[in-house]
């Protein structure tokens, strides 16, 4: 643990980008949030692809499919995941000289998420594929359209970026054991915000507080844009 005041403490923040005002921080431009945007888009267009040769194959059991692609979906979402959870550890921590190296508990989350996550998109692979052939056989309704590919990964996508960046957070700065240390709604204050977050803008929680919300669909929203970031001493580090 670092506690406050600390020399490793110090050291810590010492380098970080911070402003006191927060209706000035534009954390969409932040390195942090454009490192995870690209990754969500590069997730979306791997699985994007994989879905696309599912669907030339014309196969419509979701076992043979799962064989056949199993590996490299597995590999595709957990490069993604251990680079998300890097990125939310160079957030808390980027600072200390040492660098950022994963402990054993870090690569358990990592595998345990991926794992996760890689089940939610076979889900959703068996939805976009056999959307009406179930429904059909079974109920003999109306065949419905195709889901949209590109929408439905993009939830996905989205929901393990920010999910995971947010909660990465908030476990490792719970470890650092320092009452100053706050977390910060924020909104990027345009006309897209969205009635759920526009009051969130600058709410603020201690970070050992239980009721802390997060960003994403199960506090606010699919493909939200608001972010938790780091407040401390008054400072908000919004890189």
């Amino acid at each position: 643990m670092i506690w406050a005041g600390s020399d490793e403490h110090n050291r810590l923040f010492k380098h970080a980008a911070y402003t006191s005002d927060i209706n000035n921080i534009d954390h969409e431009s932040s390195r942090t949030s454009k490192e995870v945007a690209v990754l969500e888009e590069r997730l979306k267009k791997k699985l994007s692809g994989v879905i696309k040769r599912m669907q030339e194959d014309d196969i419509a059991d979701i076992g043979t499919l799962r064989n056949k692609y199993g590996d490299e979906v597995k590999a595709i979402i957990a490069s993604t995941v251990q680079a998300v959870f890097l990125e939310a550890l160079k957030y808390t921590d980027r600072f200390n000289e040492g660098g950022v190296i994963l402990s054993a508990e870090d690569v358990n989350k990592i595998n345990d998420t991926a794992r996760k996550y890689t089940d939610r998109f076979w889900l959703k692979a068996n939805e976009i594929i056999n959307r009406n052939t179930t429904l059909l056989n079974e109920n003999n309704y109306e065949e419905r359209n195709p889901l949209n590919v590109t929408n439905q990964l993009a939830l996905l996508a989205s929901n393990l970026t920010l999910g995971l960046l947010s909660q990465t957070t908030v476990d490792k700065l719970q470890g650092l054991g320092d009452p100053e240390i706050k977390l910060v709604w924020i909104t990027a204050l345009d006309e897209r915000v969205c009635p759920i977050c526009r009051p969130l803008h600058a709410r603020e929680w201690d970070i050992n507080d239980y009721n802390i919300l997060y960003p994403g669909p199960e506090d606010s929203h699919h493909n939200c844009r608001c972010r938790l970031l780091i407040k401390y001493k008054g400072e908000i580090y919004d890189n």
